[in-house]
């Protein structure tokens, strides 16, 4: 009965560390989203000199405005594409992606 428990415990805190890693990942297209749209409408300290833009990094602001160099109608694909992007990576680092 020991052993099914801890296989039991195991299985449920893995289930665990998926939905809090699958949380962290919306989280961050979310984040991205919001600072997008702060930058698109240069909401205070996210013009070019802005306090709070300049302590993003480089690589960060870079694809922000990237992104909102796109169409409105294209975003949303864009969007689409980097969590598919992030689930790809993620199934590949547990080992799961067959090729």
């Amino acid at each position: 009965m020991d052993e099914l428990e801890r296989l039991e415990r195991q299985k449920t805190m893995q289930e665990l560390a998926e939905r809090w890693q699958t949380h962290e990942f919306y989280s961050v297209l979310t984040v991205f989203k919001m600072l997008a749209l702060k930058r698109e409408m240069k909401a205070f300290g996210y013009d070019d000199a802005g306090v709070r833009w300049q302590a993003l990094s480089e690589s960060l602001r870079k694809a922000i405005d990237n992104f909102n160099r796109l169409l409105r109608e294209v975003r949303p694909v864009v969007l689409d594409r980097m969590r598919s992007s992030i689930e790809l990576s993620r199934e590949m680092q547990k080992g799961s992606c067959v090729r």
